[in-house]
């Protein structure tokens, strides 16, 4: 008797396979769609990030550099350079 049960089992497993495939092609699915949200909300905070950098160039650009302000103004755009490094190792970190 167990050995009509057992294979019984052998010939109905390749049936009990499309479920599983199908279970996990939606898992895969659902871990994709995920991700790329996530993706989507990185890229958003990356390219809000660099309007705001860009609206800072553009203030640094318009202001009249006096000899007394150019030392502030190295130091403004020494700042604004070391946060566009730090956004391009978001951008590397998104693209991997």
């Amino acid at each position: 008797m167990e050995d009509i049960k057992l294979n019984s089992t052998v010939f109905h497993w390749p049936d009990s396979l499309n479920t599983v495939f199908e279970v996990n092609q939606n898992r895969l699915t659902n871990r994709r769609e995920r991700a790329e949200e996530e993706l989507k909300k990185k890229i958003a905070a990356f390219e809000e990030k660099l309007y705001e950098h860009n609206k800072e160039i553009e203030t640094f650009r318009k202001k009249e550099v006096t000899a007394d302000c150019m030392q502030n103004a190295s130091a403004v755009y020494i700042h604004v350079v070391f946060l566009l490094s730090n956004e391009l190792l978001v951008v590397f970190s998104i693209s991997v």
